[in-house]
C-alpha cells in the first residue's frame, strides 16, 4: 500500500455510482462516488445490513481542496 504522504489526487477515495470507493472498520463504513460535478459520501456504523445514516455531496472542486489541503499539511509535519 502507498504510504499517504507520496499521495496525489489521483488516490484519493473515489470511485463511480457503478463501482464506489468502499470502507470499513469496526463500526464504520462509507461509500464515496463522483458523478458530474459532485463526489456524494454515505458514512454507516458499519451495521451487518450497510445502512448509511449520514450522507451529503460536495462539488468535486471542493472534495479535492480539502484532500489537498490535508495532504499538504501532512507532508508539512
Amino acid at each position: 500500500m502507498t504510504k499517504i504522504r507520496a499521495w496525489t489526487l489521483a488516490d484519493i477515495p473515489c470511485g463511480t455510482i457503478e463501482n464506489p470507493y468502499f470502507d470499513t472498520d469496526q463500526g464504520w463504513n462509507i461509500l464515496v462516488w463522483q458523478m458530474d460535478d459532485q463526489t456524494f459520501v454515505a458514512e454507516g456504523d458499519g451495521e451487518p445490513d450497510e445502512t448509511y445514516t449520514r450522507w451529503f455531496k460536495v462539488s468535486r472542486e471542493l472534495y479535492e481542496a480539502g484532500w489537498t489541503s490535508a495532504l499538504d499539511r501532512l507532508r508539512a509535519v
